[in-house]
């Protein structure tokens, strides 16, 4: 400051500092104590307090009975014996059994991230011991890990939590551009009612075009065979054509196609259920050939329904 003028002073703006952060206030009767020392833990590490300061703006944070207990504690006492003391009078002699029972059963589960686990085992670990050394949080990390993510971390090998943290970062930094997991199995799955309804309807359609093809190939081989019978009459003499009629129905009778009760009726000798003999191996491979991905056995199953209940 030696060597400015009056005038240069009194326009120095002042030093820019952080912003204090005021730590909360803990009542007895009105405050969670476990609440409060996790406030009181950010305000410190937002004004980089000491083990001195945290003391110091420990003591002007508490009202009632708990600044009473506390004017009787030990003058010498040091910040953690303080911090020791104080949970065991307003939290319970069995806190950090209970803490270190917490941290046992942790467990990620299906829908938790990775990175939210990794920093709920850190906050667990840093609220039973604030000093637990890296080993011992890093031991803990992939007990309640999901199988997959403790098997990435096995190849990753970090060395130290600083590694550990950026190997989850990775991780999930990957699953966020959707690299590991496709987007498709996120998409909600039809359910057992829909996905029959639509195979009902894949059968349905199938069906109804193996009807088709079943009544184009009998209209198309009764018309060849009643152009070829009729030929054979007219090359003939008369009397091979009677005895040619009275061995065979008339021209007349190849148009009746079915039964009384609507079975399919052979072309050639007049009775039901011969029709498959002819010319179902002609639209089975009709039918593999505009389905390719149908079976034989189902083609089979299809034409003898089709077969069965033409129009």
């Amino acid at each position: 400051m030696l060597g400015n003028t009056i005038s240069e002073i009194q326009d120095m703006r002042d030093p820019i500092t952080p912003k204090f952060t005021r730590p909360p206030r803990f009542n007895p009767s009105k405050t969670n104590p476990v609440d409060f020392l996790k406030d009181y833990a950010v305000a410190a590490r937002a004004n980089s307090w000491n083990d001195v300061l945290q003391l110091c703006y420990f003591v002007n944070s508490l009202e009632n009975s708990a600044a009473r207990n506390f004017a009787k504690r030990n003058p010498n006492a040091t910040w953690s014996e303080t911090l020791k003391g104080f949970k065991s009078k307003f939290i319970g002699p069995n806190y950090e059994d209970d803490l270190n029972l917490r941290l046992l059963n942790r467990r990620q589960s299906a829908n938790e991230s990775l990175i939210e686990y990794f920093y709920a085992i850190i906050d667990l670990c840093d609220e039973i011991d604030s000093e637990m050394p890296e080993a011992s949080i890093m031991r803990r990390l992939p007990a309640g890990m999901l199988p997959y993510y403790r098997h990435m971390i096995n190849i990753s090998r970090p060395n130290t939590l600083s590694d550990y943290e950026r190997v989850v970062d990775s991780i999930s930094e990957t699953e966020r551009e959707g690299s590991l997991y496709s987007t498709e199995k996120l998409k909600p799955q039809p359910s057992h009612k829909e996905h029959s309804q639509d195979v009902q309807e894949l059968l349905k359609n199938m069906t109804q075009e193996i009807k088709s093809l079943v009544l184009s190939e009998v209209n198309s081989t009764l018309r060849t065979n009643q152009r070829n019978y009729g030929g054979y009459n007219r090359a003939n003499s008369d009397n091979t054509q009677g005895q040619h009629s009275r061995q065979h129905p008339t021209s007349s009778q190849f148009s009746r196609s079915r039964t009384t009760d609507g079975r399919p009726i052979c072309y050639r000798c007049n009775k039901p259920g011969h029709i498959a003999a002819i010319i179902n191996q002609v639209i089975l491979q009709r039918i593999v050939d505009k389905m390719p991905g149908a079976s034989t056995t189902m083609s089979r199953s299809l034409l003898s329904i089709s077969i069965w209940y033409l129009p």
